[in-house]
């Protein structure tokens, strides 16, 4: 019921706000991105407003809190903003104590300082999307906090009550704007993905399952999982968009379980049609092949059933998380070079002795937190070395020519439309390379201005402070690529390391604490970002896609048969001395990875009558195959 109403009022605002004959598209960009940079730069101002009617000092930071949570939808804006605020009180008390134990102390007072970065970075090094930037918030809140006021210690408590003020006045503004004016909803996008995803899915298993390895590749599966396992960020968001969000993000993580475990099974009964290296006959190649067939059919209509409840928002039952991979290497290295980056730029500018260099410093120190979220490093620093040197010329260029001198805050609104509005249309590109210098152009060019009440227009302050922009800019892009830079090579490394420990603590029996559609969505996440890493030779590619792949598959089966095997031990009490010794045989075997053992164990249940038992030898069998499968075993021609 609840859900039913919500739904009725967002069709009569989105009505209102967004009529049909708006659709389409404006000087050849689409209508949708031109109300996203409306709406924004709304926000912004209403944000402004608000801090210059309360005479709030730092006004200008509820601005650009405003448009540092510009994101397209509803549910990923509020989740933004509780991340941002969260972050801003963890940073602002961190800065009290930093602050007070080192203030007088210059060394450890830039070492105290650093390390908090790279203990901020770490942390977002495990987490995802909106809550790594949570993580990092806390980093930089300090930097814009305490190192900018290090001259004043006594003023920094009432700077965090104001820097927590200016926060929630830009987190009110521009959730009240995306809610007034209808900002779209995650919802229904998100929906119609998973419908489009489940028919493409649902085509190349029904090819894999008629036509074999001819049917589809490896390629192919690779893609299909990865866009199963990037919908983490969606969904992430969706409790925070409506009362039924939390139910429906469950139903929709059942949905992609599913999905991934029916895109495994098909791919993997193409391949045991394939293989043909069994002795023991066509016995245990029957059980495995109707094994497969069965469990696709079976992770079909769980699909469907999880997908039905996702369209009404109702719960189901054991609905998995939603792991990630994350690696700690490159965790540990992005907290390295914050560090690093952070300590040499202190000493250099505190050596300068420049006006506002402490300025300088907290800039560089956020630049260095944002890159270490993003999924290239490089990539940031590249679009802040767009980004701020085009702040300069637009907050310039609106300040000195188009305001020149006025106070009025409608005048102030007008002048600084061409701006932002280009900005946040930039921000708004699916190409994900203009989206992060857009963001930061649009925050920059509200820093360069430093919107006031009155507005000031100092040349002297202005000169400076782009000179300063574009230092950072400058040091940020050139510490980020300098210090312990990573590369792909490195990643993918990584990446195949965490598969094969995963897949020999499955082999050796390491208990996990998730459940088997987590591990297959953990799997799904590890795979996605092997492919995701580029390589000049595309046969070393397709190579540890398909290792990758055969690990996956292997650490699967091998839970499987630990989880059948405890099952049946419980059931079996009567047999219990004849039930242990059969399941430790088939542990050891598994625990040395002996194929030869493993059929000849599972040939002797072959015969069996229960379905539990034939279902573990096809287990068996299939384990056994993985362990002794051809270095070219993929889809697609990799026969023997």
């Amino acid at each position: 019921m609840i859900a039913n109403v919500e739904a009725r009022m967002r069709g009569v605002l989105s009505w209102l706000a967004v009529p049909q004959f708006m659709e389409g598209r404006f000087i050849g960009l689409p209508v949708s991105r031109w109300l996203f940079a409306v709406r924004v730069w709304l926000a912004i101002h209403l944000a402004l407003g608000v801090a210059f009617w309360i005479q709030l000092d730092g006004a200008e930071s509820a601005g650009v809190i405003a448009a540092m949570l510009a994101l397209q939808t509803r549910g990923q804006v509020v989740e933004k903003s509780i991340c941002c605020f969260l972050g801003t009180v963890v940073g602002g008390v961190m800065s009290i104590v930093i602050v007070g134990l080192f203030a007088q102390t210059r060394d450890l007072y830039v070492l105290a300082y650093s390390a908090w970065l790279a203990v901020c970075v770490f942390a977002a090094g495990f987490l995802d999307g909106n809550r790594a930037y949570g993580a990092v918030v806390c980093g930089y809140t300090v930097s814009i906090v305490a190192v900018i006021h290090i001259d004043d210690p006594s003023s920094l408590f009432s700077e965090v009550i104001n820097r927590c003020a200016a926060i929630a006045i830009g987190i009110a503004s521009i959730v009240l704007v995306i809610d007034v004016l209808a900002g779209p909803d995650l919802g229904p996008a998100m929906l119609a993905r998973i419908e489009g995803g489940l028919a493409t899915a649902r085509t190349f298993t029904e090819n894999l399952l008629r036509a074999g390895p001819d049917g589809g590749t490896d390629a192919q599966t690779v893609r299909l999982m990865g866009a199963a396992s990037n919908q983490h960020l969606f969904l992430n968001a969706l409790p925070t968009e409506a009362v039924s969000g939390s139910a429906q993000a469950g139903a929709v993580r059942a949905v992609l379980a599913a999905l991934v475990g029916e895109i495994r099974a098909a791919r993997a009964f193409a391949l045991a049609g394939a293989w043909t290296n069994r002795s023991d006959g066509s016995a245990l190649d029957g059980l495995i092949r109707r094994r497969l067939a069965g469990e696709v059919e079976a992770r079909r209509e769980a699909a469907a059933s999880a997908f039905a409840a996702a369209r009404v928002g109702r719960p189901v039952a054991h609905a998995p998380r939603m792991p990630i991979y994350r690696s700690r290497e490159n965790a540990l290295r992005n907290a390295l070079r914050a560090f690093l980056a952070s300590t040499l730029t202190g000493y250099l500018f505190t050596l300068t002795g420049w006006s506002m260099t402490a300025f300088a410093w907290a800039m560089v120190g956020v630049i260095v937190c944002l890159s270490s979220n993003a999924p290239d490093p490089g990539a940031m620093t590249k679009g802040a070395l767009i980004g701020l040197p085009a702040a300069v010329v637009l907050g310039g260029v609106t300040q000195f020519v188009l305001l020149g001198g006025v106070d009025a805050f409608p005048l102030l609104m007008l002048g600084t439309a061409p701006a932002l509005l280009g900005a946040l249309l930039v921000t708004s590109s699916p190409n994900p390379a203009l989206t992060g210098a857009g963001l930061l152009t649009a925050v920059y060019t509200i820093v360069v201005m430093q919107p006031s009440n009155p507005q000031s227009y100092d040349a002297q302050s202005y000169l400076l402070l782009s000179i300063l922009l574009i230092l950072v800019a400058l040091f940020s892009f050139v510490l980020v690529r300098v210090l312990l830079p990573t590369c792909d090579a490195q990643r993918r490394r990584w990446v195949l390391a965490a598969i094969r420990r995963d897949m020999d603590a499955a082999l050796g029996g390491a208990t996990r604490p998730r459940s088997a559609d987590e591990d297959q969505l953990l799997d799904a996440s590890r795979i996605a970002t092997l492919a995701s890493l580029k390589t000049d030779d595309a046969s070393v590619r397709e190579t540890d896609l398909r290792l990758a792949l055969r690990m996956g598959d292997l650490a699967r089966a091998a839970r499987r048969i630990r989880r059948a095997l405890e099952r049946m031990e419980r059931e079996d009490s009567g047999a219990e001395s004849r039930m242990n010794g059969f399941a430790d045989a088939v542990r050891a075997a598994l625990g040395d990875a002996d194929a030869r053992r493993m059929r000849q164990l599972a040939g002797t249940l072959a015969d069996a009558s229960e379905p539990a038992r034939l279902t573990l030898a096809a287990d068996m069998a299939w384990a056994a195959d993985l362990i002794d499968a051809p270095a070219d075993a993929h889809v697609s021609g990799g026969t023997r």
